[in-house]
């Protein structure tokens, strides 16, 4: 304290008011998340579909109105929704999504491991198509 008194008079400190520290801390926090939330879910809409995946099983599901798309780990099926309905225009009726495990992958006489990727199943609604990801 003998720093702040050097440099602070005792009536500069007098005159600044004082706030509750749950006020001031609670405000703070409710204007750093109104900042932080909209651009936090633009760039997750856009980085939350990695590409489409086409296999024989998802060209299969095509005929259902279903699509299979790779995802971003840390996606869930409400932001993978918002953002097939922002890239396509299209919203979806149903979003499922799992976990594909990771191959052993064996090079001479190293092994090694393919990484675990999160896959999600897009159901369209009926006479909705997707462009992208069609006739393949």
């Amino acid at each position: 304290m003998g720093v702040f008194k050097k440099i602070f008079k005792s009536d500069d400190l007098a005159q600044t008011p004082v706030s509750k520290p749950a006020e001031v801390a609670k405000e703070a926090k409710s204007q750093a998340t109104v900042a932080l939330r909209a651009p936090e879910i633009k760039s997750s809409l856009k980085s939350a579909l990695l590409y489409p995946v086409i296999t024989e099983k998802s060209s299969m599901l095509q005929a259902h109105n279903q699509y299979v798309f790779a995802v971003e780990p840390r996606a869930n099926k409400m932001v993978i929704a918002q953002a097939i309905e922002t890239v396509y225009g299209i919203k979806p009726m149903a979003v499922g999504v799992s976990w594909v495990r990771g191959k052993t992958r064996v090079r001479g006489r190293r092994r090694g491991k393919t990484p675990n990727w999160k896959k999600a199943i897009v159901t369209l609604p009926q006479g909705k198509t997707i462009t992208v990801a069609e006739g393949v």
